[in-house]
């Protein structure tokens, strides 16, 4: 918001929380919102009319992507105790998948399908949230072995955790994660490198969605161009305001995920 009032003159940008990724999405569709911050995985899934869209009579046709910002890599933070060393040996342990319905849980839920996993293959498998720090505390205390994590990196709090707990990151990996990349536009292989955490000694692979600002198609134009006109002039910028955002650049793509079209005045710009 701050690099869009300050590239844009006569515009402002104010943040609401909405109560879910859906119900942003809806805004966005509706006109309610200008713009939204959503997981492209969620995006896609909005415009094939899968997983939680499946059922829905909306039809969100008229979402659009202004750009995508910055990776958020789905883990696993395990026990050093667990005798996990890679994805495939979570199977049989104490596992916190994330809240139900939240990104976390629908991207692992997905993944499961690929592994030939239910329920019934994990010892216990609980939904707690990172609120009041439900999941790590379960994790420190043998509650659970093994979290499900979704976030950018690097984060300062999880470097803390890992030390203080002797936990440590497994990458989701193999072929069953190879396929579901295929099969999933929305998400693609990330990387963790070890300078992100003190207690990383490689190169860690995983996959992740990204998160895309959106927008309506019916947005104006005038308001369109002022987005990414501040967007470009402040790219430094913003590369600089977290790690994750390093890589920022914006790519003229005339459609993402096989699913979603860029807004028209966004591609125009960028190819102009």
């Amino acid at each position: 918001c701050r690099s869009i009032e300050k590239g844009s003159s006569g515009f402002s940008c104010r943040v609401v929380r909405s109560e879910s990724d859906v119900d942003a999405l809806t805004n966005v569709e509706s006109g309610t919102f200008d713009l939204a911050l959503v997981d492209s995985q969620l995006l896609y899934e909005s415009a094939t009319r899968k997983g939680p869209f499946s059922f829905m009579d909306i039809a969100y046709d008229r979402l659009r992507v202004i750009v995508p910002l910055y990776d958020i890599p789905l883990i696993l933070i395990v026990r050093g105790d667990s005798g996990v060393l890679t994805s495939s040996q979570v199977k049989g342990k104490k596992i916190n998948v994330g809240p139900k319905r939240s990104p976390t849980n629908r991207i692992f839920t997905h993944l499961m399908e690929y592994y030939h996993w239910s329920g019934r293959d994990f010892a216990s498998m609980s939904e707690l949230g990172p609120g009041m720090s439900q999941d790590r505390i379960a994790l420190n205390q043998g509650g659970v072995q093994a979290l499900v994590y979704r976030g950018v990196h690097p984060n300062p709090d999880l470097d803390m955790f890992l030390s203080n707990s002797r936990a440590r990151i497994v990458g989701f990996s193999g072929s069953e994660v190879e396929k579901m990349g295929k099969d999933n536009p929305a998400l693609t292989t990330q990387y963790l490198n070890p300078e992100m955490y003190s207690s990383l000694s490689q190169l860690v692979s995983t996959i992740g969605s990204s998160m895309v600002l959106t927008a309506s198609e019916d947005l104006d134009p005038e308001t369109a161009q002022a987005i990414i006109k501040a967007l470009a002039e402040n790219i430094d910028i913003i590369r600089r305001m977290h790690p994750s955002l390093a890589s920022f650049e914006l790519v003229a793509e005339r459609e993402w995920f096989e699913a979603v079209k860029t807004h028209q005045t966004i591609y125009d710009w960028l190819t102009r």
